[in-house]
């Protein structure tokens, strides 16, 4: 429901995750007592993407938000401990985004783009929908459910992470990719990031087909 201004002092720092912040002020009560506190307390706004008059949100206020940056809850991150810490994440959370490409056509509707949090340093694990086919293009044994490793030096990985990853996203309706900084620092080449690598081929392929 509603968070009321005058009860933030008692929710922040003291929950994961404030939903429903559905203005401005709201949202500037918010952010003064997290930074009082020393903290980064993680919301959700409250969009009025139907503009019914009976519904609040940032878009009676007429904010003028141009990209819905969305960080690692757009995909799953609550997992079984054998599959690793949940950062990496390429399945959509489908407790929060019930319908993935009905909310990223009803961004684009409205003149809005999507980024999304990266953080692909743990690989493909079993859990993830497009396990199956990243594990028959690398090689990986599905049977094991043996991880598909994150070698982006390696071409088979590389044109798997793209072709099966990345792509079916952005044709989804994925606009933009916000490749965080935990990939760790182990490269199969030397002296080389594996940051930069990401930004790197990211780059390159977003020139593919001209684009």
């Amino acid at each position: 429901g509603h968070l009321q201004t005058n009860k933030v002092k008692q929710v922040v720092g003291k929950v994961d995750l404030i939903q429903s912040v559905d203005s401005e002020r709201l949202l500037r009560a918010i952010d003064k007592e997290a930074a009082r506190l020393g903290i980064r307390q993680n919301v959700l706004l409250e969009v009025n993407i139907g503009e019914e008059a009976s519904k609040s949100g940032f878009r009676e206020e007429d904010i003028p938000f141009s990209v819905a940056v969305l960080d690692m809850d757009w995909h799953i991150t609550k997992v079984d401990p054998k599959y690793g810490r949940g950062w990496t994440g390429h399945t959509w959370n489908r407790e929060l985004f019930l319908d993935p490409a009905d909310f990223l056509r009803k961004l684009h509707d409205r003149n809005m783009h999507t980024m999304l949090n990266l953080h692909p340093a743990d690989g493909v694990q079993a859990y993830e929908e497009q396990y199956p086919r990243m594990a028959e293009a690398t090689g990986a044994d599905a049977t094991k459910e043996e991880p598909v490793l994150f070698d982006l030096t390696d071409p088979v990985f590389r044109k798997a992470y793209f072709d099966v990853l990345m792509h079916p996203l952005e044709e989804m309706g994925v606009d933009h990719w916000w490749i965080d900084w935990q990939q760790g620092r182990a490269c199969a080449v030397p002296n080389v990031d594996p940051l930069w690598l990401l930004n790197h081929y990211h780059y390159t392929d977003n020139c593919r087909d001209s684009k």
